[in-house]
């Protein structure tokens, strides 16, 4: 036997094992059953998505983010886009900001102000970071 006989033979017993692996008795493909499927979040940034486009977390806080999201009265417009350039710098993040950056940036911002000595800073650090909070999804959901 050659080698491409030998592959040819291996090949088939692969996408045999392949087929019984993803189909069921009746022949059937399982689609995506066997794989774990995520709940979708009641995060109103995220929904069900893993990551936001910084463009829509962007047009979030300037339009939808005041009505919606509790302690955003808080923060005036200007500040909530700001905040998109200060907590999630596009060096660091990128054009994407996924769930776990997300949170990340919710641990800067903690240590920042653990850092800060002004007591009116710590405030706005504070506001921000319950702001930011309510973003993410619940915990009993995850």
């Amino acid at each position: 036997m050659d080698i491409f006989g030998a592959f040819q033979k291996i090949s088939k017993m692969a996408t045999k094992t392949l087929l019984e692996r993803f189909s069921t008795a009746s022949g059937k493909p399982k689609g995506r059953e066997g794989f774990i499927q995520h709940k979708p979040s009641s995060s109103p940034l995220f929904g069900s998505r893993r990551y936001v486009h910084r463009r829509e977390l962007r047009k979030f806080l300037e339009k939808k983010a005041p009505e919606r999201i509790k302690g955003a009265g808080k923060l005036t417009r200007e500040e909530l886009i700001s905040m998109e350039r200060e907590v999630f710098p596009k060096k660091q993040f990128g054009g994407y900001i996924t769930l776990s950056e997300f949170k990340k940036a919710l641990r800067n911002l903690k240590k920042e102000k653990g850092r800060v000595e002004s007591a009116i800073q710590r405030q706005k650090i504070r506001t921000k970071i319950k702001f930011l909070e309510n973003l993410l999804p619940k915990k009993d959901e995850k």
